[in-house]
């Protein structure tokens, strides 16, 4: 993701991206949740408002996109020496 010269469209692109994976981290826990959680996690079935399945999905966004978010600000870093 990180090349030289990159402008302001493509760094924003890239975050973009970085937001999608994230996405998708908390889609694959949201469904490993719901179908194997049951065992582990009763109250996040019981809950009627969802609000297990929403702190779940929180918990697991926030460090998934400052992860990405630090790895590609790392690497531009590298990328620009």
């Amino acid at each position: 993701m990180a090349r030289r010269g990159e402008g302001l469209f493509l760094v924003i692109l890239n975050v973009i991206i970085c937001l999608v994976i994230a996405f998708n981290v908390v889609l694959i826990g949201w469904l490993v949740l719901i179908v194997g959680g049951h065992a582990l996690f009763p109250h996040v079935e019981s809950d009627p408002l969802g609000f297990g399945l929403f702190f779940a999905a929180v918990l697991l966004f926030v460090p998934a996109f400052l992860a990405l978010l630090a790895g590609y600000l790392r690497a531009r870093k590298v990328s620009s020496v």
